[in-house]
């Protein structure tokens, strides 16, 4: 897991008994498709290292609330999406944003997504 360091980046995260996991990736070196920047990692892999790290935690990525951001190259705007019940933390948007880089001056869409549902 990668400390926030305020470049902007894209990331996937979970909330594990109220607690972040984020994994991000300064947008230089995102994965990019078409006009969009996305981490390079997927959940089912990044499950694997925190159940490395976290031996107390299922086998079953989709065991928690996850969710992933992304960046529009074209537009310059942050997409937020995740579960439900991420989204209605407010605390955990702001550190999400936060790990991200993401300011107030940066456009930043946050949707609820059916793929991140637990």
């Amino acid at each position: 897991m990668k400390k926030a360091t305020n470049k902007k980046s894209v990331a996937i995260f979970w909330l594990i008994r109220n607690k972040l996991l984020i994994w991000t990736t300064p947008l230089d070196q995102a994965e990019k498709a078409d006009v969009f920047a996305d981490s390079p990692f997927s959940h089912v892999e990044k499950w694997r290292e925190a159940v490395s790290l976290y031996p107390d935690l299922p086998p079953d990525y989709a065991s928690f609330p996850r969710g992933r951001v992304t960046y529009n190259l074209k537009t310059g705007t942050f997409l937020l999406m995740a579960d439900k019940q991420i989204l209605s933390k407010p605390l955990i948007l702001r550190k999400i944003r936060h790990s991200c880089g993401i300011t107030e001056k940066d456009k930043i869409f946050e949707i609820s997504d059916p793929h991140y549902r637990t």
